[in-house]
């Protein structure tokens, strides 16, 4: 895709490894947008040196503007290093197989970024579904409005998908850290926080495929969470053992969520609704 580079407004970043089952509907979802909305943006492919037609896809479709392939240390460091080669005035991150909202999706957050920029925020959050993994309806993610100290404690969803910050801003902020395994996003979204509120569009931007790795091992992330709180807030003595008692009550909470949730899905009055 050609970019008119006066212009570009957005680059969007993908990054892949082995993700020809999922890197199909999200260029698709991509090259169905308005193509006056297209010609502000660039689309990054960064792959992690695929084994399968990862790259033969990506090569074949129209929207992407460059393709970054080489070994990386992770989701988080291919993701940097597309953001050390945007153009675009600001940067936003997607998985394979994660989607537009629809065919006017990319319009609408040009015009939001638009609004961003005239009220001098230099971070954005817009409105998302859970996929499930393609398994199930869809699900809407709770992670608007934005307030920090939930996000903080580990209480509101966080969803870099559905998440846009300044590139020069991203750049200065060192982009993510690869010192926190699965927890990268939470992190730079806790920083941000730090900095500013975002700009919130409420509409319904992006569809996250959802069902990956973060999910599966959601038992993991209090205790990362907290690793994250630790060293960017500094806690020490009485701050770092109740933050440490946090973290245990985030654990039982979303041990329980996760089992009314499964017991709501089994039960015949919810099937029969």
């Amino acid at each position: 895709m050609l970019a008119d580079e006066k212009n570009l407004q957005l680059t969007i970043v993908i990054a892949t490894f082995n993700a020809s089952a999922f890197l199909p509907a999200t260029l698709a979802s991509l090259a169905s947008q308005r193509t006056d909305a297209l010609a502000k943006c660039e689309v990054i492919i960064v792959d992690g040196k695929s084994g399968d037609s990862t790259l033969e896809i990506a090569k074949s479709s129209p929207v992407v503007s460059r393709i970054i392939c080489e070994p990386d240390d992770g989701i988080y460091d291919a993701m940097n290093k597309g953001a050390k080669h945007a153009r675009g005035a600001w940067l936003h991150f997607l998985n394979a197989g994660d989607v537009l909202a629809d065919s006017e999706s990319l319009s609408s957050t040009l015009t939001a970024l638009t609004r961003a920029d005239k009220d001098a925020h230099f971070w954005m959050v817009g409105g998302a579904n859970n996929l499930g993994g393609g398994a199930g309806a869809p699900r809407k993610i709770p992670n608007l409005p934005h307030i920090w100290w939930k996000h903080a404690l580990g209480l509101q969803p966080h969803c870099h998908q559905a998440t846009w910050v300044r590139s020069d801003l991203f750049r200065a902020m060192g982009g993510y850290s690869l010192d926190f395994g699965l927890a990268g996003d939470f992190d730079l979204i806790l920083r941000m926080g730090l900095l500013g509120r975002p700009f919130e569009e409420h509409s319904l931007l992006i569809g996250y495929l959802g069902g990956g790795v973060s999910e599966k091992e959601a038992h993991l992330m209090p205790q990362l969470l907290h690793r994250v709180r630790s060293e960017r807030l500094n806690l020490t003595g009485m701050a770092l053992a109740g933050d440490r008692l946090v973290s245990r009550i985030v654990v039982l909470r979303n041990r329980t969520k996760i089992r009314l949730g499964a017991m709501r899905r089994k039960s015949p009055l919810t099937h029969s609704a």
